[in-house]
């Protein structure tokens, strides 16, 4: 697979970015099938080598190649898809060079700045589903995600939409975390649960599998996050989406090499998304309320009276006050 730079990148949907059996990542036009729209898909799902893992990476260049090798060597199958946000430590390099001692598995896009995370994930969830993979995985290269505990976290997508490593599940955990960073971790989680109403323990985390039926179902250019808040945000829409989550437990490792990329803005983005996210539930629910009303009561008249569904009276709006507001 060649080089791909983000410039490359059509924004319309006139073009796609795709894999040819010829191992290269080229553009072509729409009139020919892509590999999701014929019967030929690149692998067997059991084997893993229907399964894409996407590395984003900005200045990871003393952990890209130790977690590279340490993937095709526990599962050879697997296909990784490298997105360098231009890194100025030389990691666009290292992801060149590793590509070309696996051009068959390896996939490196070149953005030409530090865009975000979650555009990262949605370029790779784009280059996924128009290449036929069954299973798209989310995975920190620093590290911080150990490649051992993929095979478990790829058990456990079978039959679910998605399957996510959480620290806060029984068996799960943090390594060597202050207490600081593991009460704001363990505390955003619990908001977004409370917040969101959402059943999941570990919403933040970004070690995850999604079944490539969540993305179909999802409009990829609905969402909004660019930072980590991109995983709360994901995790929503799976669920709105009728598909279920499967954590599975996994021990969290701080970053050995290199400098997190957590910041106060990131914290920032978080609490916005969720109210984000809030507010919208807020405003379904009103619209499903006054739906509900108007099929009980009828349609409003032009003299802004309610016709009664049965029966020949009405009902004024004003009268209909308490019941609008009514839980």
């Amino acid at each position: 697979m060649r080089r791909a730079s983000e410039d490359m990148i059509p924004n319309d949907d006139s073009r796609r970015l795709k894999r040819q059996s010829n191992s290269t990542t080229t553009f072509d036009d729409p009139a020919q099938p892509s590999a999701s729209e014929t019967n030929d898909p690149p692998g067997d799902i059991e084997t893993g080598e229907s399964t894409l893992v996407m590395l984003p990476t900005y200045n990871e260049i003393d952990n890209l190649e130790i977690i590279v090798r340490s993937l095709l060597t526990l599962a050879p199958a697997l296909h990784l898809l490298i997105i360098d946000d231009s890194s100025p430590d030389g990691t666009g390099d290292l992801a060149e060079r590793l590509r070309s001692e696996h051009p068959a598995k390896i996939t490196v896009v070149h953005r030409p700045g530090k865009l975000g995370l979650g555009t990262a994930y949605v370029l790779g969830f784009r280059y996924a589903l128009e290449n036929g993979y069954s299973r798209i995985v989310e995975m920190d290269a620093d590290l911080s995600h150990l490649p051992e505990q993929l095979p478990s976290i790829l058990l456990a997508s079978q039959g679910h939409g998605m399957a996510l490593g959480s620290r806060y599940v029984k068996g799960g955990s943090t390594v060597k975390w202050g207490i600081h960073r593991k009460i704001l971790s363990y505390t955003a989680n619990l908001f977004v649960r409370k917040a969101l109403g959402i059943p999941v323990m570990d919403a933040t985390s970004g070690f995850r599998c999604y079944n490539r039926r969540v993305l179909e179902a999802i409009d990829l250019d609905t969402i909004h996050s660019k930072s980590y808040a991109f995983q709360i945000e994901m995790v929503w829409m799976c669920l709105r989406a009728g598909f279920d989550i499967k954590e599975v437990p996994i021990s969290f490792v701080e970053r050995a090499r290199g400098v997190s990329k957590i910041s106060q803005n990131t914290v920032l983005e978080g609490l916005g998304t969720v109210f984000r996210l809030r507010g919208t539930m807020r405003n379904e629910k009103r619209t499903d309320r006054a739906a509900l009303i108007s099929r009980e009561l009828g349609r409003p008249t032009p003299s802004g009276e309610f016709q009664l569904a049965e029966g020949g009276g009405s009902q004024s709006a004003e009268s209909l006050r308490d019941v609008r507001r009514s839980p």
